[in-house]
């Protein structure tokens, strides 16, 4: 990147970056929203020295097999998406008290392990929409889950053979999906039978056995 591209990005608000030759990119406070795109192990900074009003970090293709670091440093984001990446652990105490956090996309990586590495409650009262299918995800436990806003889960097209505590965890859900799993009858049973007494709707999209179809389940 050359020194004027860098000079404009100090004065930038909104950042899209597309296969950029870029070994290190600093969040600075002023950014609002940012892309990066096929900028392969670009390493993110976030400046941490003062208020960060960063809403939205797009990081996709990136090579990426962690998560960034420092990313609870970013007090105001509400979209974290890094889709497509090469991610297989996620410790959720990275993430924990993103209070602003909306929406949290990990699609398309080869995640199988999505907990809190130090079994803490996570934190994350904002979060609305959870998409993590197409990963290698073998079992999910929401057991330590703060997620009051959550209402929408993705889990589909995973290893998934059981979902542990998501209705007891998860008091706002609306939609799971959980399309092309091979979730055992336990791990139904305990999804299906537990929202009976809920008195809410939840649509639950689960594969159907007997064709190999996709069913959609509403519970009451």
């Amino acid at each position: 990147m050359t020194a004027e591209m860098l000079q404009q990005l100090n004065g930038a608000v909104n950042i899209s970056l597309i296969s950029v030759d870029l070994n290190v990119f600093q969040i600075l406070p002023q950014f609002r929203w940012i892309s990066l795109l096929y900028n392969k192990n670009v390493t993110v900074e976030v400046d941490t020295t003062a208020e960060n009003n960063l809403q939205m970090l797009e990081i996709r293709y990136a090579s990426y097999k962690k998560l960034p670091e420092k990313l609870r440093s970013l007090e105001n984001l509400e979209v974290l998406d890094l889709r497509h990446n090469q991610i297989l652990y996620v410790n959720l105490d990275e993430l924990s008290g993103m209070r602003k956090l909306r929406l949290l996309n990990l699609n398309h990586n080869k995640i199988i392990e999505f907990d809190s590495f130090l079994h803490k409650t996570i934190n994350l009262e904002g979060l609305e929409t959870l998409f993590i299918h197409s990963n290698q995800l073998v079992d999910v436990n929401f057991k330590h889950w703060n997620a009051t806003s959550l209402k929408h889960i993705d889990l589909q097209d995973n290893k998934l053979s059981v979902v542990l505590s998501l209705l007891t965890s998860v008091p706002a859900l609306e939609l799971v999906n959980l399309n092309d799993n091979p979730l055992d009858s336990e791990g139904k049973t305990e999804i299906h039978s537990s929202q009976l007494d809920r008195g809410k709707k939840l649509t639950i999209i689960d594969v159907n056995e007997d064709d190999g179809g996709s069913q959609v389940c509403k519970v009451c």
